[in-house]
C-alpha cells in the first residue's frame, strides 16, 4: 500500500466555554469504525491497516496526547465527525493568569 493517498480536509476550531477551553479537530477522511473509537487512546493501538497510513506509527501518539491533557486536568474524546471522518474534542481548564 505504499503511496496511499487520501483526499481529506481538516478543520480546527478553538473556543472558550466558561471555565474551559475547547479545541475540536475534525477531518473528512474515511473515519474509524465505532468499536475502535473507545480504543484510539490505548497505548500501541492501531486501526485496521487498510484505513490508516501505509507506514503507520507505533500507536502511541493519541495515548501521549491523552496523558498530557489529563495531566493538565483536561479531557480528550474521539467521535464520528459530522462530515463523516473522525473528530477529536479536547477540553482544558482555562486560566486567567
Amino acid at each position: 500500500m505504499e503511496g496511499l493517498e487520501i483526499d481529506a480536509q481538516t478543520r480546527v476550531v478553538a473556543s472558550r466555554e466558561g471555565a474551559w477551553i475547547r479545541v475540536s479537530v475534525e477531518d473528512t477522511a474515511p473515519g474509524v469504525e465505532p468499536e475502535a473509537l473507545e480504543r484510539l487512546f490505548d497505548r500501541f493501538y492501531r486501526v485496521e491497516a487498510s484505513r490508516s497510513r501505509a507506514k503507520g506509527g507505533a500507536g502511541l501518539g493519541l495515548a501521549i496526547c491523552r496523558n498530557i491533557i489529563e495531566a493538565h486536568r483536561g479531557r480528550i474524546l474521539a467521535r464520528a465527525a459530522d462530515a463523516g471522518g473522525l473528530a477529536i474534542d479536547i477540553r482544558l481548564p482555562a486560566s486567567d493568569d
